[in-house]
């Protein structure tokens, strides 16, 4: 359940364009997806209004992955401006998924502590209180 709950974080984390993901948010994030566009045409062969649904959650978590896209293209240490020549059909696109599976940067960048440290020091901060 825990890669159901990444998956709804990352749709709350929607205008979040500042900050960063590691490679397990955007590697849950994109095996939901997948697997929702997946059962999606099964749903459209039983019922007409399935394809309805298929059309609609196609656009609906779009804005979610560019948000997830960035963050994690800020986590590599790199500007979160390279998704838009990805967003072009063929331009970029192996250089782009390089970086999506390339390692974290372990300190601190331009963009913030590392994910894993963000969650240690909230917690830490939590039991002081």
């Amino acid at each position: 359940m825990w890669i159901i709950r990444t998956y709804i974080v990352t749709f709350r984390k929607f205008d979040d364009f500042g900050g960063r993901a590691n490679r397990a948010e955007f590697r849950n994030f994109s095996i939901v997806s997948f697997v929702i566009q997946l059962c999606f045409p099964v749903i459209g062969a039983l019922s007409p209004v399935g394809y309805l649904f298929e059309n609609v959650f196609s656009l609906v978590p779009l804005v979610p992955a560019v948000s997830l896209v960035v963050r994690r293209l800020h986590d590599t240490g790199t500007n979160g401006w390279l998704v838009l020549p990805g967003l072009v059909p063929f331009l970029n696109f192996l250089i782009l998924y390089l970086l999506f599976f390339y390692y974290s940067d372990p300190y601190d960048n331009g963009y913030g502590l590392p994910p894993d440290r963000q969650v240690k020091e909230s917690v830490s901060a939590r039991k002081q209180v």
